[in-house]
């Protein structure tokens, strides 16, 4: 199970029109009713993944407006795109010159608020100045 928040997607149909599956392969579709849309692309050449959902949600959205599903299996789901993403993640070998300069960008330098009163659709955010 997976969680689709957005009305901007596309479809299959529309890769191979535009000639987008020439550099891109369609990973998963998914549909919503009677519409099927791509949901994960990985370009072939460079280390680069797209996804049109939100496999985090599954875990770690408990907000009751959003209906996201929380069964074993949508957690077990959404933990193998986490490893999967992180496993793309290692194929970067940039780093910081520094610790310090790690310490100074990471995000728990800031608080997160949160959020779930004001039913953003998140239960927690960052706000920056």
């Amino acid at each position: 199970m997976d969680v689709n928040k957005t009305r901007w997607c596309i479809t299959r149909q529309d890769m191979i029109k535009y000639g987008l599956t020439e550099t891109w392969n369609i990973l998963t579709l998914s549909k919503y009713k009677s519409w099927e849309f791509v949901s994960t692309v990985e370009h072939k050449e460079y280390p680069i993944v797209g996804i049109q959902f939100h496999p985090e949600k599954n875990a770690y959205e408990w907000t009751e407006s959003q209906h996201n599903p929380h069964s074993h299996d949508d957690i077990i789901s959404a933990r193998f795109f986490s490893d999967w993403f992180i496993d793309k993640a290692r194929l970067n070998n940039n780093s910081f010159a520094s610790r310090d300069d790690l310490y100074k960008s990471l995000i728990q330098n800031y608080p997160n608020v949160m959020s779930y009163p004001n039913k953003l659709g998140f239960e927690q955010i960052y706000l920056f100045k």
